[in-house]
């Protein structure tokens, strides 16, 4: 991915591929912006799409290009050599490290990472199963605000995806991301910092979170809601458990901002003594008919709940 804002490289961030930012456009040329969000990371940066150029020539394998490009090309040096040191810009590092032509085993570890600042945002493999399950139902185009803000073209209509209540929103990377599948979001964490800063619609929790009276910001900014979310990625070191999410306190709560039809989406670590015959009798004592439940294995012997329950 090759662009000139932050947006253009976090979209290549969530599509897991090697991101390039042209520096000095788009919104991140100094005084436009607050700062990058924070799972905007380049891969690397150049200052035009002739260095660019240059970049990949001098570290594509030998091989696949013409020596002599290299060595008449104006602009050969023009990055730090370092540069030089980074393979494949990442791509045969993501695929497998033996197969690397790098030497930097630091920029392999990074790119494997899926926790690492600039990486794809934990949870996005859950939002595809939402969609695929019609639990959400994204708009017909990715950022479809960009389009209004060049005047409303004509392949960016405003609308078409659900009212979500994202839950635990952390730091803001997923909520983007549903936002640029065209979602109306709205993050609810105690600390909204980081989503204010991403530009995202954030409210923090009143008193206890997923306690009584917990979603009452959200329901003043966002009205009734066709879902809510709640994703805890299997290595944070916060966020909610499925017993935590699924307190007769909690299943109560989330109706004040369900419609009725709407869904309860969860992906958690599953709670110690919680099965998943135990959990559809909670949810049906509450009111709430189980579309989808898996249990799925996890790290050390740990297991994850994934769950769609619909409001009635």
């Amino acid at each position: 991915m090759v662009g000139d804002s932050f947006e253009d490289v976090e979209v290549g961030n969530a599509a897991g591929t090697a991101s390039c930012l042209i520096a000095g456009g788009g919104n991140e040329a100094p005084g436009s912006n607050l700062g990058p969000p924070a799972g905007a990371i380049p891969t690397f940066t150049v200052n035009s799409l002739t260095q660019l150029t240059d970049f990949l020539l001098r570290t594509a394998p030998v091989s696949d290009i013409d020596t002599a490009a290299i060595s008449s090309s104006s602009t050969v040096g023009s990055l730090d050599d370092s540069s030089s040191s980074l393979g494949l810009l990442g791509w045969s590092v993501r695929s497998t490290m033996s197969e690397s032509e790098s030497d930097d085993d630091e920029l392999g570890v990074l790119i494997l990472d899926p926790s690492a600042p600039g990486n794809p945002a934990p949870g996005l493999d859950f939002v595809d199963w939402l969609v695929q399950q019609g639990a959400i139902t994204i708009a017909s185009c990715s950022f479809p605000r960009m389009g209004a803000a060049a005047g409303g073209l004509q392949a960016c209509p405003q609308g078409g995806g659900d009212r979500v209540v994202h839950v635990g929103c952390g730091d803001g990377a997923l909520t983007k991301m549903l936002a640029s599948k065209g979602l109306v979001v709205v993050g609810v964490d105690s600390d909204i910092t980081a989503g204010l800063k991403r530009g995202l619609r954030c409210v923090q929790f009143q008193d206890e979170p997923l306690g009584a009276g917990s979603l009452s910001n959200a329901v003043e900014v966002a009205g009734t809601s066709g879902a809510v979310l709640i994703y805890t990625a299997p290595a944070a070191a916060c966020g909610f458990s499925s017993s935590q999410c699924l307190t007769s306190a909690a299943l109560q709560e989330y109706r004040t901002v369900l419609a009725v039809g709407g869904h309860l989406c969860i992906e958690a670590p599953l709670g110690s003594g919680s099965t998943a015959d135990s959990i559809r009798s909670e949810l049906a004592a509450a009111g709430y008919a189980v579309r989808a439940l898996q249990v799925l294995p996890a790290a050390a012997g740990s297991q994850r709940l994934r769950l769609i329950a619909c409001a009635q």
